[in-house]
């Protein structure tokens, strides 16, 4: 009876191209030198490397991927990364991503597939970006990214941002009834 087998090949050291592979067989009711061939395949080896994700280097982006840090529910939080390939592969469909997380748990649709903002070449980065707003609490975010042979980059850290709270109101006012107190203490103040 014919077994299936599956050998692994360590195509480690092969360079990248077209090959033609052999598989040998043999029945064991024969003498060793009887091999006959009984299949061929042909294989094409690609070489890839994992892309990689970086800060974007824009303005307020150096040193993490958000900006603003901190705000409101009404703010706009822009999150930012910068996607590179050194073999010049594209992202994967919907890639790169960014994680958002409120006290540790992934909120509602996350992760968010980020819009290509600017550069084509790959090996040099290409800038994503989503911009969004957020409910009150404390938030960690981080973004992942796989290329179009879908070998992923290493995720980035988890940066503790941002941090939003109450809206400010536009205008600070005072009641009325409490300027005639007010000016009376500080009367009092200033000698």
């Amino acid at each position: 009876p014919v077994e299936d087998v599956t050998i692994p090949i360590n195509t480690a050291s092969w360079s990248p191209g077209e090959y033609d592979v052999y598989v040998y067989g043999w029945d064991s009711a024969l003498p060793t030198n009887n091999i006959n061939i009984t299949s061929t395949a042909h294989v094409t080896i690609i070489i890839n490397s994992a892309p990689t994700l970086e800060w974007s280097g824009a303005s307020g982006y150096s040193s993490d991927g958000l900006n603003p840090d901190i705000g409101d529910a009404t703010t706009s939080f822009v999150f930012r990364i910068k996607y590179v390939d050194k073999d010049n592969d594209a992202p994967a469909d919907g890639d790169p991503k960014v994680h958002v997380m409120k006290d540790g748990v992934e909120i509602s649709n996350s992760p968010f597939s980020m819009t290509h903002e600017s550069g084509s070449y790959y090996l040099l980065g290409a800038r994503y970006s989503y911009t969004m707003t957020l409910s009150e609490g404390n938030y960690s975010y981080y973004f992942t990214a796989s290329d179009s042979l879908n070998s992923a980059a290493t995720p980035t850290v988890e940066q503790n941002a941002p941090n939003v709270g109450a809206p400010i109101p536009d205008e600070f006012s005072i009641p009325s009834w409490l300027i005639p107190a007010l000016i009376g203490i500080i009367l009092i103040i200033i000698p």
